[in-house]
């Protein structure tokens, strides 16, 4: 069927109409650079060519492709409630997978759609268990839809939710796929003897690298046919589409995947960010300033004509007027953006840092003295381990870190993609501008205390067993 659309006296004589529907994707785990289309693919080297995306490419050359969004946290979870809020951690409260709720004075941007009339779906998880933490009411990530479905690649029920809401009234479809996420399309087993080959070769992770990019590729293929299905049914007409993702993936010598320890590299902190509607987003548009994914939310906003206010106040700023290119990119120039991980143990994070420019700041200068005795315990434990080959791997570089006395990091990214050179003790000025920005940024945003789910001993196992099933524990 075709969406029912009449053309407007105010669409003919050239005036904005915004859209009345909004799709946002989030590919889990995608890298910025694993799309063939991006503009900077040093980090990945000769096998860059292995992860072709075709259908994602012809996406962001119809629309405005973010090179250098960055993520405000290396987890799902507390990524995505600031996605949805517009909001940093210490408003949304979600400073981990399972463990923290989204406070009930932050508004999702599905609720707040809801309010105004659209009607809302989401459809999240991975096909073999059911929706983790966008299904627990004890995260709250499930709030504001009208429609849920948990679990595989694109519900059959969710094809039918759209067909039939498609011409009756405006709608919202959040759909998120772990598909790129370990174990890439294998089994961990598989990861795990990968990650036994590149230790053993001292090329961490190579392998596990060309893994990920062909499962990319795959990923790609598949979702191309689910774009174009949408396409013949007219879902895409009048809709604004935003394609993104959570956070990346580390599989380098920092980290072999998005955590705590190795959270801050690019391969992590970068991600992609599209933005499509033709006739509304210019096309063509390649940002290179970096932006927010605390930004995303204010920017759907200003893109729908939504009058939308974050009772708790936004600390994303909106993009519209780059997105629909009537301002220049150089517009975003010295967007500080900021980013920490947290996992378990609460405020004040692991790790916190910004980036502003092609300049980065980390500091682990915050971690409790528990964090790096843990990380410790970690590798003791994981001794010989073949299922814990990686968490220590992650666990011992951060550690290696801690023992130098290297708590601050500082790169150029641009002339040193692959952060191999901190610079802190190089550039001295650099390094206090930028702490003080961080330590202002926290002064000021100081969280009132998050709040931490509490759960019976049954339901900290079933934690247990989901962190498991995604990789975390390994």
């Amino acid at each position: 069927m075709r969406l029912a659309s009449r053309i407007s006296s105010a669409e003919r004589r050239g005036k904005h109409v915004p859209p009345r529907n909004l799709i946002l994707i989030s590919f889990d785990t995608l890298r910025f650079d694993a799309l063939s289309a991006a503009p900077d693919r040093r980090l990945l080297g000769a096998d860059a060519d292995l992860a072709r995306t075709p259908a994602l490419d012809a996406i962001a050359a119809e629309g405005t492709f973010f090179a250098r969004a960055v993520t405000t946290a290396p987890y799902t979870s507390p990524s995505h409630a600031t996605i949805f809020t517009g909001t940093h951690w210490p408003k949304h409260g979600v400073l981990d997978l399972f463990s923290y709720q989204l406070r009930p004075q932050v508004q999702t941007i599905a609720e707040a759609l809801r309010e105004r009339g659209r009607r809302t779906a989401q459809n999240a998880g991975r096909g073999w268990w059911n929706g983790d933490m966008f299904a627990m009411d004890s995260v709250g990530l499930n709030r504001g839809y009208d429609f849920q479905a948990f679990g595989g690649w694109m519900r059959g029920a969710t094809q039918k939710w759209l067909r039939r809401t498609a011409g009756q009234a405006p709608w919202y479809l959040f759909y998120h796929t772990m598909a790129v996420h370990r174990p890439y399309g294998k089994s961990h087993r598989a990861c795990r003897n990968l990650i036994s080959k590149d230790l053993k070769e001292q090329t961490p992770f190579r392998n596990l690298a060309r893994l990920y990019l062909s499962n990319v590729s795959a990923v790609d293929r598949r979702f191309g046919r689910l774009w174009e299905g949408w396409r013949r049914d007219g879902l895409l007409e009048n809709t604004l589409v935003v394609i993104m993702s959570d956070h990346g993936e580390g599989l380098s010598p920092h980290c072999t995947i998005h955590c705590s320890a190795g959270g801050w590299s690019e391969g992590v902190c970068r991600v992609p960010l599209i933005f499509w509607a033709p006739g509304l987003v210019r096309a063509g548009q390649v940002i290179q300033e970096p932006i927010s994914t605390v930004d995303v939310a204010p920017t759907i906003a200003d893109l729908l004509d939504l009058d939308w206010h974050q009772p708790a106040g936004s600390d994303g700023v909106g993009t519209a007027d780059v997105v629909r290119g009537r301002a220049p990119a150089s517009s975003l120039a010295g967007r500080t953006c900021y980013f920490f991980a947290s996992m378990s143990d609460g405020p004040p994070p692991f790790m916190h840092g910004l980036v502003r420019g092609t300049d980065k700041y980390v500091s682990f200068t915050q971690a409790k003295p528990a964090r790096w005795r843990a990380f410790e315990e970690t590798i003791r434990e994981a001794a010989g381990n073949r299922k814990k080959q990686s968490r220590a791997y992650n666990c011992n570089r951060a550690l290696e870190r801690y023992r130098r006395g290297e708590m601050e990091l500082l790169f150029d990214t641009a002339a040193d993609p692959a952060e191999e050179h901190n610079l802190a003790g190089q550039r001295p000025e650099l390094l206090r501008e930028l702490r003080a920005l961080m330590e202002q940024w926290y002064r000021d945003h100081h969280p009132e205390g998050a709040q931490r789910v509490r759960m019976e001993a049954a339901e900290e196992r079933d934690v247990q067993r989901r962190l498991g099933q995604l990789g975390y524990l390994e």
